[in-house]
């Protein structure tokens, strides 16, 4: 596989066009507000008076042809604005396309009214800006009042070209008026209808009659559809990553730098190509550059990918959290951020992302494979495209009645009854349970590491787990077996830890303190009252169960229009933003992002 997680801009490059201002790109609104746009110095150059060489060009340039970024598309198109999408994946859809299609619609839209659900603009906005749950207490209120406003109206756009949504009322969760987080008063989730169409999910490569749904792609393959049919173009495998401005930190953004990045399958030489060519640009050139005339929308996706960018919200999130939702179709790599600080542009609303509820991070449902996520893991199978990519489909282990989880010392660290999708006390734990003491009183350090869930023969068979490929990923050390606790934990390679071995001797003491809790049935470590069960008899198994990364809650600074903001609080003119690569609006589902590409399309066609 040759996608690029770490293209784009240098950091050499970085620091020479951002000078002291690369570490201020998170500054937060209320110190920006009273700062002045930059005057033409030494860091900040006048703007070019040569024109670069372009390869193409449209009024719209949208980068990321996913939930954001087609709906920017089709309504910019729909505007008057001839549209070119770039798209770093072989196919269309992103993060959006393997989701569950959770479209998340309300303040008013047409299926609420005929359910008879009372909701408006101002309960919408009332509901996302109160301080009653973290989910909605750290959105800006000028986008969410955005947002709000133009829900009802996107929602219907998008069924206008093509979208279905299931003929059923719409849901909500526990809300924070009775007790719960969710910040919805009033039911607003919706899902998409993928049978009427038939549309193929890319986890499992079937379609609804034939396997799990992942409904997500029933919102983009219906915009794609709509898109091609009236003119607009693609630029497919090809990775944004430079934004050209008229001045490094000044001036209007003008175009795009591209670089081609296929999609390659392990030991294949031919490329993957998307579902749907027409009105695609053919061209394998290792380099474009794309004019935008009126206005570029950033819509790439979040930066749960990306190690670099993302342990600067939470340091604690190292490589060994590389199960990704979304990954490996659509990695969530940062690039438009990346690109847009490095003309100028802030981060905005940066506490969402480091929230303690929601689901930024959730603990795997399978196991003994790399992409665990709960809902992605349960849809995919060896029928998949990238299913080289995924490498194995992992075995589902929810609840932990007859399994331990241990850190990669190989001790346990927590109650295994508290390792559920939303536990932040248990994945405090789990980021940091592991302590090297150093051979000097100043070198110790305390890490994460990968997480196993240790069980054995009578569990596989009570649960009715096949432990061989391709449900389990053995070829990248997510999996290991043996006869005896001792030969398991010699066996055990901590991925990323290389150099910390897990001690036969600590697991066995580990296993054995465990059974002996499960025959006085109480659990004087961590209190786990399921206690039915012994880890006995071998064959033993130790299966990955490192939590997992889900949702980017935060991104580029931006305004009500979706238009960049400037570390001086000023609009970057022609350059937008919707979808996870924006901030403003925390909440799970598709239907902000949808709204706020379609804010972001319908302002870039305005120039």
């Amino acid at each position: 596989m040759t996608q690029k997680d770490k293209k784009g801009i240098s950091r050499r490059d970085f620091l020479r066009n951002t000078g002291i201002l690369a570490g201020s790109a998170v500054v937060g609104s209320t110190l920006l507000a009273g700062c002045s746009t930059p005057t033409n110095t030494a860091n900040t150059p006048a703007p070019s008076t040569s024109e670069p060489q372009w390869d193409y060009e449209a009024d719209v340039v949208v980068i990321g042809a996913g939930g954001a970024g087609l709906p920017a598309a089709v309504k910019a198109q729909a505007d008057g604005a001839s549209v070119i999408v770039v798209e770093a994946s072989f196919d269309i859809g992103g993060h959006c396309a393997v989701s569950g299609g959770n479209l998340h619609s309300g303040a008013g839209t047409s299926v609420q009214k005929k359910h008879g659900i009372d909701d408006s603009p101002d309960q919408y906005y009332m509901d996302h800006t109160t301080d009653l749950t973290q989910v909605s207490r750290y959105n800006d209120r000028d986008v969410v009042r955005a947002t709000a406003n133009s829900m009802p109206e996107a929602f219907e756009f998008i069924l206008a070209n093509g979208v279905l949504v299931l003929d059923t009322p719409p849901t909500k969760g526990k809300s924070y008026l009775e007790g719960g987080t969710s910040p919805e008063s009033v039911p607003r989730d919706l899902v998409t209808d993928v049978e009427t169409m038939g549309w193929v999910n890319y986890l499992s490569n079937t379609g609804p009659k034939d396997g799990p749904l992942r409904r997500g792609i029933g919102v983009v393959r219906p915009l794609e559809k709509t898109l091609r049919e009236k003119g607009g173009q693609f630029l497919m495998s090809y990775h944004m990553d430079k934004i050209i401005r008229e001045g490094e930190l000044t001036g209007r953004a003008i175009g795009v730098e591209c670089s081609y990045n296929p999609t390659t399958l392990p030991g294949e030489s031919t490329p993957l190509k998307n579902a749907y060519p027409n009105g695609n640009i053919e061209t394998t050139k290792a380099n474009v550059r794309i004019k935008a005339k009126k206005g570029i929308v950033i819509a790439t996706g979040g930066h749960t990918s990306n190690v670099n960018f993302r342990t600067m919200f939470d340091p604690r999130l190292t490589i060994e959290y590389d199960g990704v939702a979304g990954d490996p179709f659509s990695l969530q790599d940062a690039s438009g951020e990346i690109a847009a600080m490095a003309i100028g542009a802030a981060l905005g609303t940066l506490a969402n992302q480091s929230r303690e509820v929601g689901s930024a991070i959730t603990q795997p449902a399978f196991l003994a494979c790399q992409y665990g996520y709960r809902n992605s893991a349960a849809a995919t199978r060896p029928t998949s495209v990238i299913f080289p990519l995924i490498r194995a489909t992992g075995i589902e282990y929810r609840t932990f009645e007859d399994a331990i989880l241990v850190n990669a010392l190989g001790k346990r660290f927590w109650n295994e009854e508290d390792a559920t999708a939303n536990s932040f006390d248990y994945f405090a734990a789990a980021l940091g349970s592991v302590i090297i003491d150093g051979s000097s009183p100043t070198d110790a350090r305390r890490i994460g590491g990968p997480i196993w869930a240790i069980f054995d023969s009578e569990a596989v068979a009570r649960r009715k787990l096949t432990v061989e490929p391709p449900y389990v990923d053995i070829g990248d050390g997510r999996f290991f077996v043996s006869d005896t606790i001792e030969e398991l934990a010699g066996k055990i390679v901590n991925k990323y830890y290389e150099d910390i071995k897990m001690d036969p001797k600590v697991l066995a003491e580990t296993v054995a303190r465990y059974n002996g809790f499960v025959d006085a049935k109480k659990d004087d470590d961590y209190g786990k009252k399921a206690l039915d069960h012994k880890i006995a008899a071998g064959p033993f198994y130790a299966a990955w169960a490192t939590p997992c990364l889900h949702d980017t809650l935060t991104g580029l600074r931006v305004n009500g229009d979706q238009q960049v903001i400037d570390l001086w609080g000023q609009p970057i003119p022609g350059l937008f933003c919707g979808g996870e690569a924006s901030s403003g609006l925390s909440v799970h589902g598709l239907g902000r992002v949808i709204t706020q590409g379609y804010i972001a399309g319908k302002s870039a066609a305005k120039g």
